[in-house]
């Protein structure tokens, strides 16, 4: 026998098709629908919205004034439904961050008498944001609601969860048979709007042929090719792939280009893995181009989308203007194709909001949760200037105001004379906004941490980089290639998370970010207390060498580095050597290493061998000290800085390799002295032809074409200043700390004037 809610569906299509015109037809058909919800309330076993939804709406019109009598349970249980949809289109919902969803959307419920004040732990919360990212959107909600019940059982909601786990399992039944279709899409049917699936086959090996299941007219099946076209021109291998296209409905004929957004949507997702939730809806016309073109009838669209269960709708952005704001109606406006799928691939989802007035905000109710526990009450909370909130508890016996600063971060000030209850406020502040926060409370050390751990499972590791970049607050960096390293930056304090080739994954930065951040990789990595171990400074220079020796390299790249960077006097000296395999066996055969851990004399004779073996692979740009003070007063009155005249050699040296020996594509490791965008920004015509694969890291070095360019470079560099000593009869020093150079450049002022100073002297 069919589930009620397939017979529902049949009733629904059959009622659909009739108009009242059609006298006893349409009344059995109203009564039909009437008799498989109302007998017996059957409504509540209905959990799927959008189909509930539609049944309210066709009977409202066909009822009339009879409706608002038959229909108040009905109504009633579909307030119940949107209002729980609505809490899992909140999971999913990139823009909501989950300390507010915590704290906002899903603390208060219909089916429970008194909001959920429950203060979870960071193990949970991240074990929660980790299920909200981790799988498709039925699997995300199925696992986070899952953690969410469970959580509010450990925190003594029993009779609470029980309920919440009872409407969670039945909407999300709801929500998988919404999934039976690929992708929703909006359709004007004369002034109205309407809300229908469309599925998308694709068959391999077939001769290029398009079909539709349902009856279409040409202007939708126009849409169709253009949209099997445009999958076409992203992925060659589908040009003779056959793709059968549906809509879920068929007793009509539609017609129409404002499929097209959906359609091309819905053809991509049958070739590439895309995921999009069954509470979006899309409409646009779309060229062979993949622009996204205006439609009709929207505003009759969004307010169907919205009765229907959409919670976010996809339109053109040549209709942005004349959209209508619909409360718990998001709307997305596009251009082309591509604008729609970075929204799609591209949501992040925050551990905590990005606004700091509302992280402000969110932190204030969890301390509310965690003082009334210790029966201490928030009294007030009012916004005070200077992006300050003034929160005021009580125990009935004295009154304790709490400052909530929030301008750059979260800073707290407890006021009020020293007493016990002063006490567990301050205790309760530093439990949830960390003791960092304030500047009355003892200083917390400022000394990095790092945690251990050993991750060599290759899906693990790849893994835990798809959590991290989701989270919205993290940036991967060149800095990176053992296997990838993370920033990530929340109020003002910074975590590092290395993964290095051999296994060994770091978490380094200072409490209490360190705390949440290590919490949250335990989660996903699965690891016990007995696997992290702190590491000391010297295992930091240990973990940066470890990082160049990982990069991986092709059968050719280059290195470059600079001398004289901190030298008073002398050139500033760049080098650059492009190395093959076999090249570099030669070089550290001969002994070629870091610069700085030879004498002056070896490193003349290695750099003349350098040369001999390398020809012009190996090069060299000399700034001498008058240019290089020219060079600098220029980039000063641009706003720039040392960094950009380092940049400004860096790359002349490799643009002088590239002249020689020209290349489509190739690693070029750099000795880091700055932010990537400083050597990108002086890169000439000949690197800018080739793709260079940019990778600056502390203690490059350890590279043997980065060595042999410390190398070349400190070579020159002790030339040129033997060779301006013998001009000036003056032993100039190396370095910048030596007590004779002040004595020295007085000398040849007096001697020779300033002039001549700025050719010696940077």
């Amino acid at each position: 026998m069919a589930s009620l809610a397939s017979q529902l569906d049949g009733a629904l299509s059959h009622l659909r098709a009739l108009q009242p015109s059609d006298g006893a037809v349409f009344d059995r058909s109203v009564s039909a629908v009437l008799d498989l919800l109302i007998e017996n309330e059957n409504y509540r076993t209905v959990w799927d919205e959008r189909l509930l939804a539609q049944a309210e709406h066709l009977l409202t019109e066909a009822l009339e004034n009879a409706a608002e009598q038959d229909l108040i349970g009905l109504r009633s249980h579909l307030s119940t439904l949107r209002e729980t949809h609505s809490k899992l289109y909140a999971v999913l919902d990139s823009d909501i961050d989950l300390e507010s969803l915590l704290l906002d959307h899903l603390a208060n419920w219909s089916v429970v008498s008194e909001p959920l004040q429950c203060n979870f732990a960071e193990l949970k919360k991240s074990a929660l944001h980790q299920a909200r990212i981790s799988g498709d959107s039925e699997q995300r909600l199925k696992g986070f609601f899952d953690l969410f019940v469970s959580a509010l059982k450990e925190h003594g909601f029993s009779e609470a969860s029980a309920q919440i786990e009872l409407v969670i399992r039945q909407a999300i039944e709801g929500y998988r048979r919404l999934r039976e279709w690929q992708i929703y899409a909006l359709f004007a049917l004369g002034e109205q709007g309407d809300v229908y699936g469309l599925k998308v086959n694709a068959l391999p090996n077939g001769q290029g042929h398009v079909r539709a299941v349902n009856h279409a007219g040409t202007d939708m099946e126009t849409s169709a090719r253009k949209a099997v076209a445009y999958v076409a021109s992203r992925h060659a291998h589908t040009r003779n792939w056959d793709f059968q296209w549906e809509i879920n409905r068929s007793d009509i004929q539609f017609d129409g280009e404002s499929i097209g957004l959906g359609l091309t949507l819905a053809t991509l997702m049958s070739v590439e893995n895309i995921d999009i939730d069954r509470y979006t809806a899309f409409t646009g016309k779309v060229d062979t181009d993949g622009n996204v073109r205006r439609i009709e009838h929207l505003n009759a669209k969004l307010q169907a989308a919205r009765q229907l269960g959409i919670r976010r709708v996809f339109i053109p952005r040549e209709n942005s203007d004349e959209a209508e704001a619909i409360d718990g109606l998001k709307v997305v406006s596009v251009a082309s194709i591509d604008d729609a799928l970075r929204v799609l691939k591209s949501a992040a989802y925050h551990r905590e909001s990005t606004s700091l007035k509302v992280l402000a905000e969110n932190k204030i109710q969890e301390l509310e949760i965690v003082l009334k526990a210790s029966n201490v009450w928030k009294i007030a909370q009012i916004d005070q200037p200077n992006s300050c909130i003034r929160v005021e508890f009580t125990d009935r016996r004295e009154t304790i105001p709490v400052m909530i600063y929030h301008a750059q971060q979260i800073k707290h000030v407890v006021q009020g004379k020293e007493s016990p209850q002063k006490r567990i406020v301050q205790a309760a502040c530093d439990d949830v906004f960390g003791k960092k926060a304030t500047s009355t409370l003892q200083p917390v050390s400022s000394k990095p941490e790092t945690r251990k751990y050993t991750v060599k499972e290759t899906m693990l590791q790849h893994r835990l980089l798809e959590h991290l970049l989701k989270r919205g607050d993290s940036i991967r960096e060149v800095e990176n290639n053992c296997v990838y390293r993370i920033k990530i930056t929340i109020g003002g304090q910074t975590v590092h998370i290395r993964q290095f080739t051999n296994g060994t994954l770091t978490v380094t930065g200072i409490s209490p970010l360190l705390d949440t951040i290590d919490a949250d990789v335990r989660v996903v990595i699965g690891a016990s207390d007995n696997m992290s171990l702190q590491t000391t400074q010297g295992s930091r220079i240990e973990e940066q060498i470890e990082a160049v020796q990982a990069v991986e390299l092709v059968d050719h790249w280059i290195g470059t580095d600079e001398a004289g960077k901190g030298d008073y006097y002398g050139p500033l000296v760049a080098g650059a050597v492009l190395l093959t395999t076999e090249l570099a066996e030669e070089l550290r055969k001969i002994g070629v290493k870091d610069s700085k851990s030879l004498s002056d004399k070896r490193n003349i004779e290695l750099a003349e061998t350098i040369r001999r073996i390398c020809g012009k692979r190996a090069q060299v740009v000399v700034i001498p000290p008058e240019r290089y003070n020219a060079l600098y007063e220029q980039f000063q009155r641009e706003g720039k800085n040392l960094n950009t005249l380092l940049a400004w050699g860096h790359t002349r040296a490799l643009e002088d390799i590239l002249t020689e020996y020209p290349q489509e594509q190739i690693t070029v490791i750099v000795d880091k002295f700055g932010d990537e965008h400083f050597v990108r920004n002086k890169l000439l015509s000949k690197s800018r032809q080739t793709k260079l694969n940019l990778v600056q890291l502390p203690k490059a070095e350890a590279n043997i074409a980065v060595a042999a360019a410390s190398i070349l470079a400190r070579a020159q560099f002790l030339q040129f200043l033997t060779r301006m000593s013998d001009q000036y009869k003056i032993d100039f020093p190396k370095g910048a700390s030596d007590p004779r150079i002040m004595q020295i450049g007085r000398e040849i002022i007096v001697r020779l004037g300033d002039d001549e100073l700025r050719k010696v002297a940077k």
